[in-house]
């Protein structure tokens, strides 16, 4: 039996398949850098009122990981949609009482050395069963982000990190320069 007949159909397809998947030469837009400051990916959580930093007194320990994301081009003209999402790995302490605790996470937009926008989140960690370490992502996180012909998304950095005081982001830059 010849070949020809077999490829008939395929050949009346193929203005249909054509007419699928992006424009040619479509791409994805490009979406932001994401950006880890070592001194504001960890977090440390101790009972109130402990004398020290004694392992004992340790509620939860948590770091964050990692920033996944994607884009797509904006509803408005000259914009790029993000959706990204923060990846937290946590241990429970041994003075952790109940299952759950929520942590200080934020989450910002830079431009070069200045910030765009930041927002705050509360990253709730659950510890099921008898596990004593978890990790957890946040759900979506949505933004929208300024382009031009000149300044792609990728021109913007996402930071993330824990919302840490000025002692606890010492004692990060200490037990990194340990």
């Amino acid at each position: 039996m010849s070949l020809v007949p077999r490829l008939l159909p395929l050949v009346a397809l193929l203005p249909v398949l054509a007419g699928c998947g992006p424009e040619r030469n479509a791409f994805a837009p490009a979406c932001p850098t994401p950006l880890l400051v070592r001194e504001l990916a960890d977090i440390a959580r101790y009972r109130p009122n402990a004398t020290g930093q004694d392992l004992t007194d340790l509620i939860v320990q948590a770091r964050v990981v990692r920033i996944d994301g994607s884009c797509v081009d904006g509803d408005k003209r000259g914009t790029v949609a993000s959706t990204l999402s923060i990846t937290l790995e946590a241990t429970r302490g041994p003075a952790m009482t109940g299952k759950s605790i929520d942590l200080p996470l934020f989450m910002a937009v830079a431009d070069g050395e200045s910030i765009r926008d930041k927002r705050s989140y509360a990253a709730r960690i659950t510890f099921d069963g008898n596990l004593d370490r978890v990790s957890v992502s946040t759900p979506p996180i949505d933004l929208q982000l300024p382009v031009t012909a000149t300044k792609s998304a990728a021109a913007y950095s996402v930071i993330a990190g824990f919302q840490l005081s000025p002692e606890e982001v010492a004692a990060n830059r200490y037990r990194a320069a340990r």
